[in-house]
């Protein structure tokens, strides 16, 4: 599996919860959202504001956590 630059995370579910927490312990931060990787197949957060609304969030993976 070839490796990506970004931090991968192994599930949709640990990416959010890593999300969620940055976003409470960090706000100044950008990340907004996670996408999986067609590269590495693992998920990974995004700071993109226009692909926030096409991939996954954490308030839409809440239900995974």
């Amino acid at each position: 599996m070839p490796a990506c630059q970004k931090r991968p995370y192994p599930t949709p579910a640990i990416a959010a919860r890593v999300l969620r927490r940055i976003r409470s312990e960090h706000p100044a931060r950008g990340e907004v959202g996670i996408h999986p990787c067609q590269t590495c197949h693992a998920w990974h957060l995004t700071s993109a504001q226009a692909a926030a609304r096409n991939r996954w969030t954490a308030t839409a993976l809440a239900k995974l956590a």
